[in-house]
């Protein structure tokens, strides 16, 4: 009865704010408004795969051959929450469990903290004592934190002629959500803009190199990018042609919707740039919806919270919001949609994300970034 009465009472609340929004805002708006709220409807009545399911379904024995000792890198990997899973296998820790532990890769776990990563990693540990872990430190709200990573990288991980340390997977997990209004990173750029979007930005482009060396050398299997962006991203209005608020205040929430969009429109413009480098094997970007998974992002927000409580009957365990994360990284052949969005396995249409707006955000994001043009070419 209870989940009777607030699913009720929640579609009541959304068909009010739909006849708000279609009599007084613009079609922009009311696009918006759906788009934003249509993946709560999809993850309430879809039966969501766990990362386990996914891999079950993916990781077959030729896969398996193709990924053993190949290195993805997974930032933002803390207990609690999606990036872990992904290395994980459990509900309550995801990415890198089931790269490290079930497609026998080098992960490289990224995260601000020694302390968090050792938790994360022993957590793995107990379910793939076998699991090969290289924890790194990396806050990527600092430009200079991801320069001083990416060092570190290829330090522990030098390039190899043959197959050995071949970065074939990049996962830009990583994030957090409304902060309080006038935060800012080190490098004084707006503090979830910095984080959500300009830090991995930077950490692709100087990785790209790498990506693209593999897929050179393993043309069967590629490389991937995958942005871990939000539902989010169609909270603000379109940037249009008009310069992107890339360092722009604003309330807390459209500041993270903002920082989403910069996630999606991302994979799009890496997408059209790796489409034209003539590497053998493509290296494709992605971005995906996890949904709304029960993590620790938020936690210091009254708003994020009551957002959580609000929909409680439709939310993920990390598992099964890590698994649109593994299938953008595992499913093969899926280079034909480099540059979707995708919500759990198919991609979507992503309102006001058009290729032109990608690409003026990936010029403002180098210059912000302070990418030299050498760096700029290596793309």
């Amino acid at each position: 009865m209870h989940y009777v009465i607030s699913l009720a009472l929640v579609a009541l609340a959304l068909v009010l704010l739909l006849l708000i929004v279609t009599f007084f805002f613009s079609s922009d708006a009311r696009d918006h408004f759906i788009a934003f709220f249509s993946p709560f409807v999809i993850d309430s009545v879809v039966s969501c795969k766990t990362s386990e399911a996914v891999a079950d379904e993916l990781l077959t024995p030729a896969l398996l051959n193709k990924l053993q000792g190949k290195v993805a890198i997974v930032t933002g990997c803390t207990s609690g929450g999606i990036g872990a899973q992904t290395v994980r296998n459990s509900n309550n820790i995801s990415s890198a469990a089931i790269l490290a532990g079930r497609a026998n890769m080098q992960v490289v776990c990224a995260g601000r903290t020694v302390k968090k990563l050792e938790v994360c990693i022993a957590e793995i540990k107990k379910t793939y004592p076998n699991a090969k872990l290289t924890p790194l430190l990396l806050d990527v709200s600092s430009l200079a934190s991801v320069r001083a990573f990416v060092a570190a990288f290829e330090q522990y991980f030098p390039p190899q002629p043959v197959d050995a340390n071949a970065l074939t997977l990049l996962v830009n997990n990583a994030g957090i959500m409304a902060c309080p209004i006038g935060s800012t990173s080190a490098d004084g750029v707006e503090l979830q803009m910095a984080t959500n979007h300009l830090g991995p930005f930077l950490l692709t482009c100087l990785l790209s190199p790498r990506l693209k060396h593999a897929a050179n050398a393993f043309p069967g299997l590629g490389a991937r990018v995958v942005n871990v962006a939000s539902m989010a991203h169609a909270l603000p209005k379109p940037f249009g042609a008009q310069p992107l608020p890339l360092n722009k205040r604003a309330p807390p929430f459209v500041a993270y919707g903002r920082s989403k969009r910069a996630n999606v429109l991302s994979a799009m413009a890496f997408a059209e740039r790796f489409s034209k480098d003539g590497v053998i094997g493509k290296v494709s970007a992605f971005s995906l919806c996890p949904g709304n998974v029960r993590t620790n992002l938020g936690q210091n927000n009254w708003g994020a919270f009551l957002v959580y409580e609000l929909f409680w009957f439709v939310h993920k365990t990390c598992s099964q919001g890590a698994s649109t994360s593994l299938y953008c990284a595992l499913k093969p052949d899926l280079e034909q949609h480099s540059g979707s969005y995708f919500i759990h396995d198919a991609p979507r249409t992503t309102a006001g994300c058009t290729q032109e707006v990608a690409e003026v955000l990936w010029r403002e994001s180098a210059s912000l970034a302070g990418l030299s043009k050498k760096e700029q070419a290596a793309v």
